[in-house]
């Protein structure tokens, strides 16, 4: 059960894969989203929320084009969720 290698889109329906994106992005605060398994819209829009709000695992900003691809992949899964905080509130002092 890995997306790492793929980009995961609107309609998608990995139920396992999609899954556990809703659930990150429930635990990264852009939710609420149900994690059914199924990429709709709600999804689509926290994905975006969240390519929005933080970087990639680089420290660039991630492209809100609403795809989980290798990039977003990583911010979600690989960067761990006390960087993210730190991001968010160093950007908040700015």
């Amino acid at each position: 059960m890995n997306g790492k290698n793929r980009t995961i889109t609107l309609g998608d329906k990995d139920f396992a894969i999609v899954k556990r994106i809703q659930i990150r992005l429930n635990l990264m605060g852009v939710g609420p989203i149900t994690a059914d398994g199924d990429f709709g819209l709600k999804t689509l829009q926290a994905v975006k929320a969240f390519q929005s709000s933080h970087p990639d695992k680089n420290g660039n900003q991630l492209i809100v084009d609403g795809k989980v691809g290798p990039l977003t992949w990583a911010s979600l899964f690989e960067v761990p969720i006390s960087q993210h905080i730190r991001s968010e509130e160093h950007t908040s002092e700015l």
